[in-house]
């Protein structure tokens, strides 16, 4: 009996070290390592006194359980406490659990097994990479001079390990074909040849996607839904839909189940590999591969959260004010919507680079389109302070009905703050006027040096030249 209810104080004990534990280090905790370091406490805390106190005496063992219960109590409570607090800090410095701004987990592994099993498959898959590259040859390139030769044959090396390597890196491959800003000719016209075919889901994993995500069921919420995908992605897959309550056509972008962990553990492998290549090559770093790949990561881990797709369509359509009538953004169906799905309106047209017959029907000059445009991004950048940073023809659209511009696709929006947004008014000032001393005055507000902010405010700088001297590009041709 004596036995009995000393184990009952000493659980008692470690609940009461549990719960104070996890209010003086912080409320969001990993429960089992909560668990673990009060048990450990106890157990160590009580261990320690019996060696070296009531080993030592000669109590009959109902008086020694009676001592263990009763002898002071507050300082082997308060020792218990400290130990508890040390074993969670040592436990969460070897295994860390990354938390985001509201204290949601960052990874969806939840224990230290699956862990374990996530840190392997991680360093099978580097290793394969690695291999890949290595095979096609970029051991051999990583001392090479830039020359025109040498980048096309750089170029076709990178292109095969990127394709080899498939998934993800193809994808990075045909952003970087896009960069023609930035990137050599040779390498635009190499990484150009990378297709992805990417096998769509089935009917029952859309389905399931479906139930799992909507509030209410599918055959509640859509009139008619087509199974067969428009499109079809890495990311995910669009379909197109009416829905029952006020018969509208909609698109419904529904994320792919394993997206998100997959996707992580691949960027994560880039960033090591694009790391790698610009510490051991020069032309690597001339070129930039990391900082394209980081700006690839960061752009894709906001394409696989529809949410933040919908806030930016939704900034975005506030910005533009009065201007809506100039260029469309598709309605967003918020009460539809979340994380996993994304259901827009539905857009009738072709994509720009395809709207020569549609705009003579209209009687619309392509001069007049392209000023508007242009007209709508000197807003965003200049006005509103964000911006649409994926304007490839893909993603700009003419409606059939009307004949005017509409964006799509905001995985990606770039904001600027105030001082960039002066520099850049005062840089078209200079340009305007033929000012070079204007033009460096706006380039020195651009660049300007924030001592909190310094890299995210070069970067953004760089994109809005980049962005700028496409936009003049275009406006010059038309």
């Amino acid at each position: 009996m004596h036995y009995l209810w000393t184990a009952l104080q000493l659980i008692g004990i470690g609940l009461l070290i549990y719960f104070v534990s996890g209010r003086l280090i912080g409320t969001k905790l990993n429960f089992i390592k909560k668990v673990l370091s009060a048990t450990l406490s106890v157990v160590f805390t009580t261990f320690v006194y019996w060696y070296s106190y009531l080993r030592h005496t000669d109590f009959p063992k109902e008086d020694m359980i009676q001592e263990v219960t009763n002898i002071s109590t507050l300082v082997w409570i308060g020792s218990m406490l400290l130990i508890a607090m040390l074993f969670y800090l040592i436990l969460e410095l070897f295994d860390p659990i990354k938390l985001g701004e509201r204290g949601e987990r960052l990874t969806g592994n939840r224990n230290i097994i699956t862990r374990l099993r996530g840190s392997w498959r991680r360093q099978r898959r580097l290793s394969q990479v690695f291999r890949i590259a290595f095979r096609q040859g970029i051991g051999r390139t990583l001392s090479y001079k830039r020359t025109y030769e040498n980048d096309r044959f750089l170029a076709s090396i990178l292109r095969k390990t990127l394709e080899d390597c498939g998934g993800i890196f193809i994808k990075f491959g045909q952003v970087l074909s896009t960069r023609k800003d930035i990137l050599p000719s040779a390498y635009i016209l190499e990484l150009s040849k990378l297709q992805q075919f990417v096998k769509p889901m089935t009917t029952e994993q859309i389905h399931e996607q479906l139930s799992e995500n909507l509030s209410q069921p599918l055959e509640d919420i859509f009139k008619y839904f087509d199974d067969e995908p428009l499109a079809a992605g890495s990311i995910g897959q669009v379909h197109r839909a009416q829905l029952k309550a006020n018969g509208d056509e909609v698109i419904v972008k529904i994320l792919r189940p394993e997206v998100v962990s997959v996707m992580n553990q691949d960027l994560d492998i880039l960033l090591h590999f694009a790391n790698w290549l610009s510490e051991e090559s020069s032309w690597a770093e001339n070129l930039g591969i990391f900082q394209l790949a980081k700006g690839f990561a960061d752009n894709l881990r906001e394409e696989i959260n529809f949410e933040i797709e919908a806030r930016n369509m939704e900034q975005i359509t506030n910005s533009l004010g009065k201007n809506k009538k100039i260029v469309k953004i598709p309605k967003i169906y918020k009460e539809y919507s979340n994380r996993m799905i994304l259901v827009i309106e539905f857009i009738q047209g072709v994509s720009i680079k395809d709207s020569a017959l549609l705009l003579k029907q209209h009687k619309i000059e392509e001069k007049e389109l392209l000023r508007s445009i242009y007209f709508t991004f000197l807003h965003q950048l200049l006005v509103a302070g964000v911006f649409h940073a994926d304007p490839h023809p893909g993603n700009i659209y003419v409606l059939e009905e009307t004949g005017q511009a509409c964006f799509l696709d905001f995985g990606a929006v770039g904001r600027i703050g105030p001082i960039q947004q002066q520099g850049l008014r005062t840089m078209f000032i200079g340009i305007e006027r033929n000012d070079p001393k204007v033009v460096l005055e706006g380039v020195k507000k651009l660049v300007q040096d924030d001592k909190i902010n310094h890299e995210e405010n070069l970067l953004q700088a760089n994109f809005c030249r980049r962005t700028c001297s496409i936009s003049f590009y275009h406006y010059a041709e038309a």
